[in-house]
């Protein structure tokens, strides 16, 4: 686990649909800089560790429409990706 993009050098984006349920410790790793990670469930997924471990890259967070108090309440021990969260237009 952990190793899915790792390798994928050009990545900007990471869609992830909604049968993601958690992601994990380093779950997320890439060797690029990632600057949008879109969430397509109207749930959630639980974080565990340090999922993103290239957060001070995103620029943003997608969730879907009407979704971003339900994403910040689940991921209340991440509050450094709460102001990164935009809702699906």
């Amino acid at each position: 686990q952990g190793w899915t993009f790792v390798g994928c050098r050009k990545l900007k984006e990471i869609i992830l649909p909604k049968s993601v349920k958690k992601i994990g410790d380093q779950g997320l790793s890439t060797d690029s800089t990632v600057e949008t990670i879109t969430f397509e469930g109207e749930e959630a997924p639980e974080l565990t560790g340090n999922p993103f471990p290239f957060k001070e890259n995103i620029l943003k967070i997608v969730v879907p429409s009407g979704k971003s108090e339900v994403y910040k309440a689940k991921w209340s021990s991440y509050t450094s990706y709460h102001s990164k969260i935009e809702e699906k237009s």
